[in-house]
């Protein structure tokens, strides 16, 4: 089970960033770079949340829960601040009446919606499998 759940989310990971660089790909040459600009940054917002995740799981495998507390309401305001980037995104995008990549962001949005769906799961079964397995 954690093996299938590790693997949906490599595979949901994947399918997000290969969206973002194709946005980048489509908004170079309509001459914004402002927006993949923004697509940059938010991406190394992306990373830093996944890095938090590792640090997280690892915490969890420790038993060390006030770390552990700390980090999860850390990874949720780099989360948060990652979907407000992406919402001004959207916003700019439509402003300039590009609907294709409008659509473009909401099937990235949606992408990466399930994938912290499944990153949920796959922490909360981390958080309750390790310690009981390292017993």
């Amino acid at each position: 089970m954690l093996a299938f759940l590790t693997e949906s989310v490599s595979v949901m990971m994947s399918a997000s960033v290969m969206m973002f660089v194709f946005l980048i790909m489509l908004a170079f040459p309509a001459k914004l770079a402002f927006l993949a600009m923004r697509v940059s940054v938010a991406m190394l917002i992306f990373m830093a949340s996944l890095v938090s995740l590792a640090i997280l799981v690892f915490l969890a495998m420790q038993g060390s829960l006030a770390i552990l507390v700390f980090m999860a309401m850390l990874r949720s305001f780099v989360v948060l601040v990652f979907m407000a980037k992406l919402v001004f995104m959207i916003l700019r995008i439509l402003l300039a009446k590009l609907a294709f990549l409008a659509m473009l962001v909401s099937m990235a949005m949606f992408m990466l919606t399930v994938t912290l769906v499944f990153v949920v799961m796959l922490m909360s079964l981390a958080i309750f499998t390790f310690p009981v397995m390292f017993k």
